[in-house]
C-alpha cells in the first residue's frame, strides 16, 4: 500500500474543514442549543400547586421575572393565544430553580408571523435569545415580548 502525499493533504483538508464548520457552529449558535434540554422541576410551591389562571401564581411568576433577566431562563413553545384583541405567545420558562408558563403579549408580529401562521407546527420546539419586558398597563402588570433568534422560515 503505496502513502500518497496528496491523499494527506486531501484528508487533512477535510478535517480542517469540519473542524472548521463545528467551531463556527459553536460560536454562531446559541449557547444552550448545544445543551439538553432541563428537566421542568419546581422549588417554589406556589408553581408546583397552583395553575396559571390563578391570581397568586400569576403574582409569583411576576415576581421572580422581576428579579431576573430574559438570559436566566430558556423558553419552550406551547401556543398562540388570542384574547381581547391582542395576541399572546404562551411559553413555558425553565432554569434550575423554576418552571411556569407565561403569556407574553405581542406587541410586534413581524418577528413570530411565520410561526404564528401555523401555531408552531414545523418550527422548533425551543426559542432562543428570548427578550421580553414587564411592562404596567391599566394598573396592570404583563408581560410583553419583544424579540428573539430569528427563525428561518
Amino acid at each position: 500500500m503505496k502513502f500518497y502525499y496528496s491523499d494527506l493533504r486531501n484528508t487533512l483538508g477535510l478535517a480542517i474543514v469540519l473542524l472548521s464548520i463545528g467551531f463556527l457552529s459553536y460560536m454562531i449558535l446559541p449557547k444552550d442549543y448545544f445543551l439538553p434540554k432541563p428537566a421542568c422541576q419546581n422549588t417554589d410551591a406556589i408553581l408546583a400547586e397552583e395553575t396559571m389562571e390563578n391570581l397568586v401564581y400569576q403574582n409569583r411568576v411576576l415576581e421572580i421575572l422581576s428579579k431576573s433577566k430574559p438570559k436566566d431562563f430558556r423558553y419552550f413553545f406551547k401556543t398562540f393565544l388570542q384574547e381581547n384583541q391582542n395576541t399572546y405567545l404562551l411559553v413555558n420558562l425553565r432554569n434550575a430553580d423554576h418552571c411556569f408558563d407565561v403569556k407574553m403579549r405581542i406587541s410586534n408580529h413581524e418577528k413570530l408571523k411565520g410561526m404564528q401562521s401555523t401555531n408552531g407546527k414545523g418550527y422548533p420546539n425551543e426559542l432562543f435569545n428570548v427578550c421580553w419586558k414587564l411592562q404596567q398597563q391599566k394598573n396592570e402588570t404583563e408581560i410583553v415580548f419583544q424579540d428573539m433568534r430569528r427563525i428561518i422560515d
